[in-house]
């Protein structure tokens, strides 16, 4: 009504406003408040009709149609597009039939199946991207050659003949100063027989020739999905870009399967070492699967981050890990954490935000005012203490007496409105976990490290949410746990991945070198001849 040119008869008209005369003249009687009421409701009735009557006035009175409006700018409703039900991603149709007849229209399978046989620059771009398609021969780096044993590991007899002779290539990368490259090395292994006891045996066992890809380029690919959260998809097609490797979904998927069944132990480790800690710190978000909904559910300490699946949000999955937990556990109020038997500490920063709602929902409730007053006048000086003194016992003792009077006056006082009689059941039924911390030393007064933690999901969470199953969840929560431990810590995560360390603890005692890394002989290195080259 204001664009429209209507003025209203009081300054900064609002219904909240209105609300608080009514309520003035019903407590006092004022006529003052009665008739700012009655002009209020009359502009607003006012303001109504400028509004109708320029609605009637866009279609002209003698229009056959009504989508012929007066105003060249106007758009009749009927007209526009709704978008609500135009999403993209994948739809689950009724009958396979209409999921077959939706797939023949995606952009790729028109482009390379209907329109390429009608256009030339089409079809020349698909033969060209076939071409790059094919599997190239790549060039060789490195060829390791096999050592001749002297005797048979199984008699000692120097009676041994040759059996055979195999290859293996190992795709891997190698990381320089200036940047990350392709390294592929061959790997000569020959095999013998003893002719005194028959037993077959190899030349040399390799452990990092099990796999097909090596250390670094494993530890490169769980960096790219753990740390900077890049799809599967879009890391298969830039290592091809990048090295040449046609590394596609399902084996990069099959990387992360094996790095997390690599580092398992040191996420038993971690868990281990919260379960057995002085402090810990929990929340939990929900996650959906493939298949299903779920929770994950992250404690940590200072120092180290686990992250644990749940089907439910029912308090099972706590009660399992803090079983026998003697330390301090910072929560929020999620009713989940009461059963468990430990010191506990509230999350005062959730409590501070609760209040800020309750007020801006009844902002004129004097009681509920009152109360939240009071327990900031507490609370300030304690947070001005921590800021200087850190979270020390000693310094923060001196506080218990206040919030000894504090308790005494809100608890025994009779309120007469129904959020203030819910706030004080609040602070009675959580008396003695709201200021567990002066009794505490490096006790927290919030529970802002798990939500730290949380923030380091959810950007994950975006990326493997509706994708992923179960299985594949849990293996991301175990590389996401040695990730943020890793970051908790003060450790470099791609280096601790490339140096093949299991355990963060042990790579830390090392001194973050990567002197631990195999490393293959220089004296067994021969330089191969590049296969592309005809003239060696």
């Amino acid at each position: 009504a204001s664009y429209l040119g209507f003025k209203w008869s009081i300054e900064e008209p609002s219904g909240q406003r209105s609300l608080a005369l009514r309520r003035e003249w019903e407590l006092t009687g004022s006529e003052t408040a009665r008739q700012d009421l009655i002009n209020y409701n009359a502009d607003d009735c006012a303001a109504l009709e400028v509004v109708v009557q320029t609605l009637l006035q866009l279609i002209p009175k003698d229009a056959v149609s009504p989508t012929v409006l007066l105003y060249p700018n106007s758009v009749h409703v009927d007209s526009m597009k709704i978008q609500t039900p135009y999403r993209l991603g994948p739809v689950d149709f009724v009958l396979p039939e209409l999921d077959q007849i939706n797939k023949c229209a995606y952009w790729d399978y028109q482009r390379d199946r209907i329109y390429v046989r009608s256009n030339p620059l089409l079809r020349r771009v698909a033969r060209r991207n076939q071409r790059n398609k094919r599997r190239q021969i790549l060039p060789v780096n490195v060829t390791v050659n096999a050592s001749r044993p002297w005797k048979c590991p199984g008699c000692a007899s120097n009676k041994i003949t040759i059996n055979g002779r195999h290859s293996k290539l190992l795709y891997d990368l190698r990381f320089t100063t200036g940047g990350v490259k392709r390294w592929i090395s061959k790997y000569i292994i020959d095999h013998y027989k003893c002719r005194s006891c028959g037993t077959p045996f190899a030349s040399d066992v390799y452990d990092w020739t099990r796999h097909r890809y090596g250390l670094q380029l494993l530890a490169y690919v769980i960096y790219n999905i753990i740390g900077l959260h890049i799809p599967q998809l879009k890391l298969s097609g830039s290592m091809f870009k990048l090295f040449g490797y046609q590394v596609g979904q399902p084996t990069i998927n099959g990387l992360k399967r094996r790095a997390a069944a690599f580092y398992q132990d040191a996420y038993e480790e971690i868990k281990h070492k919260l379960a057995q800690g002085k402090l810990i710190h929990a929340d939990e978000t929900h996650l959906r699967t493939r298949s299903s909904n779920g929770y994950v559910w992250v404690f940590t300490s200072m120092e180290a981050v686990v992250y644990l699946w749940s089907a439910t949000r029912e308090a099972n999955i706590a009660e399992e890990f803090l079983s026998g937990f003697n330390g301090v556990l910072v929560s929020d109020f999620y009713s989940a954490y009461d059963s468990i038997s430990c010191a506990q500490q509230k999350c005062l920063v959730h409590l501070i935000r609760d209040l800020n709602e309750d007020v801006l929902k009844e902002p004129f409730n004097e009681e509920m005012k009152a109360l939240v007053h009071e327990f900031t006048v507490l609370l300030r000086p304690v947070v001005e203490t921590i800021d200087r003194f850190g979270l020390k016992t000693r310094f923060l003792k001196r506080h218990k007496a206040e919030v000894a009077r504090f308790y005494g006056r809100l608890l025994t006082r009779e309120y007469k409105t129904e959020l203030a009689r819910r706030t004080q059941d609040r602070f009675r039924r959580n008396q003695g976990k709201l200021f567990t911390f002066l009794d505490h030393d490096n006790v927290p007064w919030n529970n802002n490290n798990a939500e730290h933690a949380i923030k380091a999901f959810v950007p994950l969470r975006h990326v493997i949410e509706s994708y992923s199953t179960e299985s594949g969840i849990h293996d991301y929560l175990i590389l996401l746990s040695v990730y943020q431990t890793c970051e908790y810590r003060g450790v470099d995560f791609l280096k601790f991945l490339r140096s093949g360390e299991k355990r963060v603890d042990d790579y830390v005692r090392k001194g973050h070198s990567l002197r631990s890394r195999p490393k293959l002989q220089e004296t067994s290195r021969i330089r191969a001849h590049s296969w592309s080259d005809p003239t060696r």
